[in-house]
C-alpha cells in the first residue's frame, strides 16, 4: 500500500476535506467482516476551502471548523485521533528512479531532495517530503514514490482540526487512499496493469497499477481545453511506449464530486478504450458495497465519496 505524508498512532476515524464538503466514516470490524459503523457528509460554502499546492487552502477556517465539529457531535461518542485525507492538487507526487541506492536513511532522503529540488515549484526547505520504495522500473532501478507539500499548506488544514478539538494522527492525499481501498478489496487478483480514474470537482488523477505497484500518477486540473478522452489516451499511450504496457485490463472509476454522477462518466471511459471487451470496468463504490457492510443504506455516489478516507483506515489498520 502506499505512502503518507505524515503517520503516527492508529486513528479511529477518517475526514477528507476537499473544496466543496467534509466527509467522515468510521469503521468496526468483527470476525473479520468490516462495517461503516458511522459516515456524514458536511457540505462547505463556496470558497472556504480552495485545494492549491502553491496558495493558501483555507480562506474561512472557522466555517471549516465549525463544519467538523457539527460532524463529530453526531457520533455516539467523539474520536481523539482521526487520519485525514487531502486534495491530490495540494501536493507534488513524483516517482523516482535511482541506479544505486544508498545503504544509509539519511543519504537517501538527501539524494531524494537533491532531485525534488530540480522540479518542486517550492523551497523544500519549507516542505514536509515522504517517500516509499515502490519496486522497480523496466530497467531495473529502484523507484521511489515522493510527495512533498509545503508545511504552511499542510498546517493550515491541522489547524482547522485542532480548533474543532480533533487531533491528526496521519495525512495522506485521496487518489492513494482510492488505491488502498481497492487493493484492500482484491488482495490477491492476478498482478495485470490497471488504471484508476479520479474525477473530483476541480481535478483529475489517473494512476496505473501493475498488481499492487504504482508505476504512473498524474493530476490534471478541469479546465477549458481539458478533455478526459485525451487524458486517458496520453496515459495509455505512456504506458505502452515507457511502461512496457501489454494493454489495461481494468479500469476502477469514480466521482467524488457532489454534483456529478459516476453513471455519465463509465461511457466516457468506454469511448476512450473504444468499447473494448478486453478492458474491464469497475466503478469503486460498488466494489466498497460488496466488501464492506453498512450499519445504514448508503447510495453509491456516498459510498464514492467515503472512499478515499475509508481507503485511510483500511491501511492505518491492517499494515
Amino acid at each position: 500500500m502506499l505512502a503518507t505524508v505524515f503517520h503516527s498512532s492508529q486513528a479511529q476515524a477518517a475526514i477528507s476535506i476537499d473544496s466543496d464538503e467534509i466527509v467522515s466514516v468510521g469503521l468496526t470490524e468483527q470476525l473479520g467482516q468490516l462495517s461503516i459503523s458511522s459516515q456524514d457528509v458536511k457540505g462547505l460554502k463556496p470558497g472556504a476551502v480552495v485545494p492549491s499546492m502553491m496558495a493558501a487552502n483555507i480562506t474561512d477556517p472557522k466555517t471549516v471548523a465549525n463544519a467538523l465539529e457539527t460532524v463529530f457531535k453526531r457520533y455516539k461518542r467523539a474520536p481523539k485521533r482521526i487520519a485525514m485525507v487531502l486534495p491530490d492538487t495540494i501536493a507534488k507526487v513524483t516517482l523516482l528512479s535511482f541506479d544505486a541506492v544508498p545503504d544509509r536513511e539519511s543519504d537517501l532522503e538527501q539524494l531524494i531532495r537533491l532531485k525534488m529540488k530540480r522540479s518542486a515549484p517550492f523551497s523544500l526547505d519549507d516542505a514536509q517530503l515522504s517517500y516509499l520504495k515502490c519496486g522497480t522500473n523496466r530497467a531495473k532501478q529502484s523507484q521511489f514514490l515522493v510527495v512533498v507539500v509545503q508545511k504552511t499548506i499542510l498546517a493550515e488544514y491541522e489547524d482547522v482540526c485542532s480548533a474543532a478539538a480533533l487531533k491528526v494522527g496521519c495525512v495522506d492525499l485521496a487518489s492513494f487512499n482510492l488505491i488502498n481501498t481497492y487493493l484492500y478489496i482484491h488482495p490477491h487478483r492476478q498482478p495485470v496493469d490497471w488504471m484508476l480514474v479520479h474525477v473530483a470537482r476541480y481535478y483529475t488523477t489517473v494512476a496505473l497499477v501493475r498488481g499492487a505497484q504504482l508505476i504512473f500518477f498524474r493530476t490534471q486540473a478541469i479546465g477549458p481545453g481539458t478533455s478526459l478522452e485525451n487524458f486517458i489516451h496520453q496515459t495509455t499511450m505512456y504506458h505502452e511506449d515507457r511502461l512496457d504496457g501489454n494493454g489495461i485490463e481494468r479500469v476502477v472509476f469514480l466521482t467524488t464530486e457532489s454534483e456529478s454522477k459516476a453513471d455519465a462518466l463509465e461511457p466516457v471511459l468506454r469511448r476512450a478504450f473504444h468499447d473494448s471487451p478486453k478492458v474491464a470496468f469497475e466503478e469503486l463504490g460498488t466494489q466498497i458495497l460488496t466488501a464492506i457492510k453498512s450499519e445504514k443504506q448508503l447510495a453509491l455516489p456516498t459510498v464514492n465519496r467515503l472512499a478515499a478516507p475509508i481507503g485511510i483506515l483500511l491501511r492505518d489498520r491492517h499494515n
